[in-house]
């Protein structure tokens, strides 16, 4: 009986917000993983990325953010052996999804497109450059 009640506690832990606070809250967490992706791809060191890692994906633990991996696992396991419905997991796993991935996504992009953006502006100065040193 204990067992039961603690497993329903971590679902209800997870599900007991609206849908707005759910999606903006996932929408921080997949961007936060956007980070954490972004910075391990550019640490040289193994420790380094280890501690990126721990430290960001520990920041999510901490602040209660919704992520689709870790809240599935709660989510599931309230449907498994507590009283969470099947309709409430999927309502959670659609809007944990869908805001990962808009935080993960607009991250990427933004940081790719301000690259993208100082790359052709440099591309084009040395273009120019190049002309002029013809002439």
């Amino acid at each position: 009986m204990r067992k039961s009640y603690h497993i329903k506690f971590l679902a209800h832990h997870v599900l007991d917000y609206s849908w707005w606070v759910l999606l903006g809250s996932a929408i921080v967490a997949g961007w936060m993983m956007g980070i954490a992706a972004w910075l391990v791809t550019s640490a040289r060191d193994t420790l380094s990325r280890v501690l990126l890692v721990a430290l960001i994906t520990a920041c999510i633990g901490v602040l209660g953010l919704h992520h689709s991996i870790v809240g599935n696992i709660e989510v599931f396991s309230g449907v498994l052996f507590g009283d969470t419905s099947i309709l409430d997991y999927i309502r959670f796993l659609l809007l944990a999804l869908i805001g990962n991935t808009i935080g993960g996504v607009v991250f990427v992009t933004v940081l790719k497109f301000g690259s993208l953006k100082y790359d052709i502006k440099k591309l084009k100065e040395d273009s120019l450059e190049e002309i002029e040193a013809d002439r």
